[in-house]
């Protein structure tokens, strides 16, 4: 595959202003997780030879979105990114076709996998979250849980994110203020000593979206961030917020990491960062929040799909209160 002029296409897009950097950021990390799985694949209906050099045919595309729900239990709109980023590198490819990589990947993401399916991956109890929060040592795993139960986003969006994304004291909000405008007041608000994750907004504009951070939420990230500066999880000098030996971090990695920190905690739930998202979007139902503003924190495409958050029974299981203010607070009010 052709990653390093792909590459090269993308920030032309950049410059041009017809896609944000996170954006081409987020193309890369997908594809990159296509990558490694296409990789070790050995059958040849997942292969073409294209001038002279190996390329995926849609079969393997197909393969690989099947993979990634079956195998990986991936949402729907996890899904649907990564169709994105390689429809965009076939559409980019002269010897490659989109439309064939459409049709026959329509009725995999547009039947079977639709956005209703995603309540089929059940979210983990507060009660649940909260041991975690308490019980997983590693501290990557503390801080990917951490940032996933704080903010809904996708993983995608998570793994996006870079250190200087990240603002833990009063000094670092007032360096970053001349880039993201209304950060230096948001952060007055919030610094006793909680602190502010700054996330790229979904509108396709150069605004960004003020996460409030709790005192322990910022204890943790700063604990991470200590040991990956210190070169425990790769290159200390790579923007990535977090990262492998091979670059940024990749969703599949992501819930592998999550899930292999649960099981030495002692959890017995399955936890991964789709029903981290679940649990986001449960616990502000409970609390009564609109589902279309419960659309809006999980990046939903269709709002009605978020109705399968509100509550129908009173299953007892406690509101956590402080993700739910947390939430509603971000700023801009992007929702």
């Amino acid at each position: 595959m052709q990653h390093s002029e792909f590459d090269a296409a993308l920030r032309r897009q950049v410059e041009r202003g017809e896609i944000r950097t996170a954006t081409r950021r987020t193309y890369l990390s997908e594809l990159k997780s296509f990558r490694r799985w296409w990789d070790a694949q050995d059958d040849p209906a997942v292969s073409q030879t294209i001038g002279g050099q190996r390329e995926p045919t849609t079969e393997a595309v197909t393969r690989y979105l099947e993979h990634c729900r079956d195998q990986l239990g991936l949402a729907p709109s996890t899904l649907q990114g990564r169709y994105s980023a390689l429809k965009r590198y076939f559409g980019w490819h002269d010897g490659l076709t989109p439309s064939g990589l459409s049709g026959s990947v329509t009725a995999l993401l547009g039947g079977e996998l639709s956005d209703d399916s995603e309540s089929a991956v059940p979210a983990p109890n507060t009660s649940t979250v909260k041991a975690l929060l308490g019980g997983v040592s590693d501290p990557e795993a503390q801080a990917l849980i951490r940032v996933f139960r704080r903010t809904g986003l996708q993983s995608s969006e998570v793994l996006a994110l870079n250190v200087e994304d990240v603002v833990l004291s009063r000094e670092a909000a007032l360096e970053r203020g001349n880039d993201i405008p209304g950060l230096v007041d948001f952060a007055a608000s919030t610094f006793d000593p909680a602190g502010v994750l700054c996330v790229p907004a979904r509108d396709g504009t150069s605004s960004m979206n003020r996460y409030r951070l709790s005192t322990s939420d910022t204890t943790a990230l700063r604990d991470y961030l200590d040991r990956r500066n210190a070169g425990e999880y790769g290159d200390p000098d790579h923007p990535a917020l977090f990262q492998t030996k091979r670059g940024r971090m990749s969703d599949d990695t992501a819930t592998r990491r999550i899930r292999e920190a649960v099981a030495v905690a002692g959890v017995e739930e399955t936890v991964t960062p789709t029903r981290l998202r679940n649990w986001v979007g449960r616990t502000l139902g409970a609390a009564d929040v609109d589902y279309r503003v419960i659309a809006g924190v999980l990046g939903l495409a269709n709002p009605s799909t978020a109705r399968r958050f509100m509550p129908t029974t009173d299953d007892g299981d406690p509101t956590d209160r402080d993700v739910v203010d947390a939430l509603l607070s971000v700023d801009p009010d992007s929702y």
